[in-house]
């Protein structure tokens, strides 16, 4: 297996001999979901390559601990590869609007800054990978620094949000790679691989009939976090509220129904980005 590093956010990987290549949708913090996805029902080996489409962070319970369990198969020499979304690409710009806007505070202006965090969403304060200075914890930082954006194979593509494919070259559009949603409406037909991505929740019934057909962009995006509220209607439906990895080499979809549902009885508020 060889790993080529294109630039500091694409880089191109063999397959192995061995092995199946899963790749894991968006987990927003949903930690017991991922374990349980991955040990109970995937059963992942060291011969797997395991690629994460980013958004480790927010909405669930526990970013830390996602980022964590990731960190520690890593340090087993599990075969990981995670990729960054636009969630980790956020918490790194508040960090350093925070350190900079800290350094330059007064101790009044900091005593105001730490008073007014106590009215924000729910949805922040469960960042618990940073302090209430919205400043990331140092363990976690080398983890989010490393994060590529794309990971290209001979067959595959994987990234978080697509590629723009009506760009001259979709692999130097790097904000469309985190960002946008429509880049499944815009495939060429001269397209000799399979795109693999996620950040647009899409109903599980969508999933499943875009892998039985084999399509040239699948999204694997299920909205696992709307299955941290009880009352979500689409959850309850089904539609909504797993967590999916998806076997590329056998075209195996693996769900998990949410099983991170918060303690506190505060509702959760959406900040309106996903």
């Amino acid at each position: 297996m060889s790993f080529y590093k294109i630039n500091p956010l694409h880089f191109l990987l063999d397959k192995n001999l061995t092995g199946r290549r899963i790749v894991i949708g968006d987990v927003h913090g949903c930690c017991k979901t991922l374990k349980a996805l991955l040990l109970e029902k995937v059963k992942i080996t060291k011969d797997d390559q395991i690629i994460f489409l980013g958004d480790y962070l927010h909405r669930g319970d526990d970013s830390a601990g996602v980022m964590d369990f990731i960190m520690d198969l890593q340090a087993q020499n599990y075969q990981v590869y995670p990729l960054k979304g636009n969630h980790e690409q956020m918490a790194l710009e508040k960090d350093a609007q925070a350190r900079k806007k800290w350094e330059i505070m007064s101790d009044e202006e900091r005593m105001e800054y730490e008073k007014e965090y106590e009215n924000v969403p729910r949805l922040v304060k469960l960042a618990n990978f940073a302090d209430n200075n919205r400043i990331i914890f140092p363990k976690y930082m080398p983890f989010l620094n490393n994060l590529y954006l794309c990971c290209q194979m001979s067959d595959f593509v994987f990234t978080h949000a697509g590629l723009n494919f009506i760009s001259d070259n979709p692999f130097t559009d790097f904000e469309a790679m985190l960002w946008s949603r429509d880049n499944d409406d815009f495939l060429p037909e001269w397209l000799d691989f399979r795109v693999v991505h996620g950040h647009t929740p899409i109903p599980l019934t969508d999933i499943k009939k875009s892998i039985r057909e084999k399509a040239k962009s699948i999204n694997i995006d299920n909205g696992c976090y709307y299955g941290t509220n009880p009352e979500n209607l689409y959850a309850k439906m089904g539609e909504y509220g797993n967590l999916c990895a998806l076997d590329v080499d056998n075209w195996e979809l693996y769900t998990h129904k949410c099983l991170d549902i918060p303690e506190a009885e505060e509702p959760i508020r959406d900040l309106g980005y996903s």
